[in-house]
C-alpha cells in the first residue's frame, strides 16, 4: 500500500456518515482522531490532489455545501468574541474553494471577500481604513490584523481558487502587499518574506502561484 493509498484509507476510516470529520474548525481534545477536524481533513485531501471526482472528496464537499446553507449545523463550539460568526462561512468556503462548487451560498461569500479583497487595494495599496469600512458594512466587524484578516491562510485560499474574479492589478498588489507583511500568514507560523527556506510552506506557494504576476514578484 502507497502513501496516497494509506492516506485514503486513514480518511474513509475516519469520516462520518454525513461526510464530516466531526467538528470543523477546532478540535476535540477529548476525542483521539487521527484527523482532528472537517478543515485539516479537506487540505489533507487537496494536499495530496484529491478532487470531487473522488467520492469521498465529494462527500466532504456536499456536507460543507450543506453547512453553508444551514449554519445551525455548525458542529464547533461559537466562541465568544466578534468575530466569530462573521469567520464561520469564510473557513467553510474557503476549505470548499480547494475544490470548487457552484452552490449559490458559496458564491454569494465568494463575493463579499471578493469585494473587501478589491476595496483594500482600491488605490493600488493595501488601505486599512478601506478594508475595515467594506468589512463592518458587509460582515458586521472590521477585520485587519484579526483572526480572519487578508494576511491569513483561509482568506488567500479563497482568493486563490477564485482567481478568474480578481483583478490582475488587484492581484499583483495584494500578494506583493502579502510578501511584505510583517508577520506570519495566519494559522501557519510562515513568514511570506521567507517562504523559500520555510518548512511547510509548499502549500503557501501552491496557491500563490495562482495570482497574476506571482513570478515577478517571488522570483521564480
Amino acid at each position: 500500500m502507497d502513501k496516497r493509498e494509506r492516506l485514503l484509507k486513514m480518511l474513509l476510516d475516519e469520516q462520518q456518515p454525513d461526510g464530516s470529520f466531526g467538528r470543523f474548525h477546532t478540535m476535540n481534545s477529548k476525542l483521539k482522531q487521527k484527523i482532528p477536524t472537517t478543515q485539516a481533513a479537506a487540505w489533507l485531501m487537496y494536499e495530496n490532489a484529491f478532487t470531487r471526482d473522488n467520492d469521498m472528496c465529494n462527500k466532504t464537499c456536499l456536507y460543507m455545501e450543506r453547512l453553508l446553507n444551514d449554519l445551525s449545523l455548525w458542529p464547533d463550539v461559537w466562541e465568544k468574541n466578534k468575530w466569530c460568526k462573521p469567520s464561520v462561512p469564510l473557513f467553510i468556503a474557503s476549505s470548499l474553494a480547494l475544490f470548487g462548487s457552484d452552490d449559490k451560498k458559496y458564491k454569494e461569500i465568494c463575493n463579499v471577500w471578493m469585494d473587501l479583497l478589491v476595496s483594500a487595494f482600491e488605490t493600488g495599496n493595501y488601505s486599512k481604513d478601506n478594508v475595515d469600512a467594506e468589512a463592518k458594512a458587509s460582515i458586521g466587524v472590521e477585520i485587519d490584523g484579526s483572526y480572519i484578516g487578508l494576511h491569513c491562510l483561509n482568506n488567500l485560499a479563497l482568493y486563490a481558487c477564485n482567481v478568474d474574479a480578481i483583478p490582475p492589478d488587484v492581484q499583483k498588489a495584494y500578494i506583493k502587499w502579502l510578501h511584505n507583511y510583517d508577520g506570519v500568514i495566519g494559522y501557519t507560523n510562515i513568514r511570506p518574506d521567507n517562504l523559500a527556506s520555510a518548512p511547510g510552506s509548499q502549500k503557501i506557494m501552491s496557491l500563490l502561484s495562482r495570482f497574476h504576476g506571482f513570478k515577478d514578484e517571488f522570483s521564480i
